[in-house]
């Protein structure tokens, strides 16, 4: 009787194949953690430094020694603290020449702020349209009639 965890060999002898030999060591490939380009290397808080001073993000990657967009995929948050903390300063600054009387930080603050603008309201009394009012000199505007 045959049982199903023994495996029945023909009687016939196999043929012979030719041995799988194995690499040599120093050719053997080396399998590493984190396979790719290695990470780029940065200062974060530099990167938060150099924003909230003013600079640009392609003047921050030359800084840092990386490029663009390696820098926006991975300091974005950083960039946009520094810029915000640039906003504040400059905002408090704007407050200061204001407070100190200065017309133009005055009127600058009031523009952008609170909207205020330098129109000059202008009004045009026409007694009739102004077709009418182009052809009063009948030398230069021919009416059609």
């Amino acid at each position: 009787m045959a049982t199903r965890d023994k495996k029945v060999v023909p009687l016939k002898t196999k043929k012979k194949t030719a041995k799988k030999t194995r690499r040599p060591q120093s050719r053997a490939r080396v399998v590493a953690k984190n396979p790719g380009r290695p990470r780029a290397k940065f200062d974060k808080e530099r990167v938060a430094y150099l924003a909230s001073i003013g600079c640009s993000v392609e003047e921050i990657a030359h800084a840092e020694g990386i490029g663009k967009r390696t820098l926006e995929r991975h300091a974005l948050p950083e960039i946009n603290q520094g810029r915000a903390e640039m906003k504040v300063r400059l905002r408090m600054w704007q407050l200061q020449q204001a407070k100190a009387g200065n017309p133009t930080m005055l009127i600058w603050l009031g523009k952008n702020t609170l909207g205020q603008t330098d129109k000059v309201e202008t009004s045009h009394s026409f007694g009739n349209s102004l077709r009418d009012a182009l052809t009063e000199d009948d030398d230069f505007y021919p009416v059609d009639e």
